[in-house]
This record gives structure tokens, sequence and C-alpha cells, in this order.
């Protein structure tokens, strides 16, 4: 199934995700085209297009964004410009060579208002983040063999920051076993949305299984930032799949 697939591009290849996905798909990483954004810059439309015609990628994996809500809400324009118009350049030329494209979205499309969320919910977003995320999926939509894997992600090897949030739950599950998860559906002709995620727990369970010295912190405190109480995902779907 693999070289139905190949070449394959690989945005973000140099973040958590793209990192874990390379090290992963050793065996065909010859066929993957991971670049940095000095050789192929998404917002950039007629140099993403020149790029793509050069390789003729036969699977895309869409997972270059401005992530994070605080990063976001300091940078309105860029992540409006890396992930929707980023989005929106890949999206033209997958539509015009029926290419097929894994978008990489995230529980933030949810207000976190009740949790559990599966595909048919409706999405919410409260953030720059959260609205960018759903604005790209919406594009994404659109195309005809497309897969959006909704997410939430971490390495265990490493917790960024000295707190972590006692009142906020979610699916965040660890990037090597995403990464798992995920091969065993981005090479199928499995189309549509699908959430593939991790047991629901606060943000500080995970963070103190990684770093012991990281503090308990409130939503409280944080109340200008809009972050969802519980985006934890329904696997469901996933689960059916797996079956």
């Amino acid at each position: 199934m693999h070289s139905k697939y190949n070449p394959i591009l690989l945005t973000g290849g140099r973040g958590l995700f793209g990192k874990a996905f390379l090290k992963k798909n050793k065996k065909i990483k010859k066929k993957i085209f991971a670049p940095p954004s000095s050789k192929l810059d998404i917002t950039k439309k007629e140099e993403t297009i020149k790029y793509l015609k050069k390789i003729t990628p036969k699977l895309i994996i869409h997972a270059a964004a401005l992530v994070g809500i605080q990063n976001c809400e300091k940078n309105k324009l860029l992540c409006k410009k890396v992930n929707i118009q980023g989005t929106s350049n890949i999206a033209e030329y997958v539509k015009k060579n029926n290419v097929r494209l894994i978008y990489i979205s995230t529980d933030y499309v949810f207000d976190g208002k009740k949790g559990n969320y599966s595909e048919i919910d409706s999405p919410n977003p409260q953030s720059v983040y959260g609205k960018s995320k759903l604005s790209a999926e919406n594009i994404v939509k659109k195309l005809n063999n497309h897969l959006i894997i909704r997410t939430s992600f971490f390495s265990k090897k490493k917790w960024k920051y000295k707190e972590a949030f006692i009142d906020q739950y979610t699916s965040r599950i660890e990037v090597d076993k995403l990464i798992s998860k995920i091969n065993k559906i981005i090479f199928t002709e499995f189309e549509g949305l699908i959430h593939i995620a991790g047991k629901k727990q606060s943000l500080f369970n995970i963070a103190k299984k990684i770093d012991k010295k990281t503090k308990p912190i409130s939503l409280i405190h944080y109340k200008n930032l809009k972050i969802p109480k519980d985006i934890s995902l329904n696997t469901s779907k996933w689960n059916k799949f797996l079956k």
C-alpha cells in the first residue's frame, strides 16, 4: 500500500510530530520529502506550487502549523497566514492533481464545555489558534481524497513548561504512540474526519509523569487566554476502524 502513495510530502518535518513520523518510518524515509521552511514556505503560493510540481507527491501529510494559544494570540496575522493560507495553497495543488491529503488538526476546535467530543459534535473554537485550525479543516473538507485527524500529543522526553493545569482535561497522546496509530490509517483509502487520541486526564497528570518538578496551576488565573476546560476526544470511530 505504501508504494501507491510514493513519493510523500511531509510539512512540519522539523516539529515534534514531523520528527517522530520520520523516525517511525525509517524504512520509507527515502520516499519522504520533509523540507525545512527555508526550502518550502507554505505561506507563499507560487513557491509552494512550484515545489509540489517538482516533487509530484502522491500523498501529503500536512502537519506544519503555528501552534499554541498564547503564541497565536500574540501573532494573529502569522497564525492565519501559516494555518489558513498555507493550507489553502497546498489544497489548490491537491485539488488539481488528485493527491491524497492528510491534515493534522487539533482538539482546540472545541470550546471545552463538555468534553468527550466525537466527530459529529459541532466545533466552537474560542481562540485564534482553534479558529485558524477549523478554517483549515473547512478548506480540506472540500477536497476529494482527504483525511482530517484531530489529535493532541506530547513528548515523553520533555515537558516544555514549569507548570501545568490541574483543571484542564485532555486526551493528549504520547507522540510515538500517535504515529504508530496514524500509520494504520494514512496509507489506506479511509476518508473524512477521525479522532485519534489517548485517555482523558488532566494536563498536570501528564506533565507530572514527565517532570516531577512541574507545579500545578489553575485556569482561573488565565481567563484572558480563553483556554478550554475539557477538550477530551471520543475515539469510538477509531476503535471501529481498527476492527
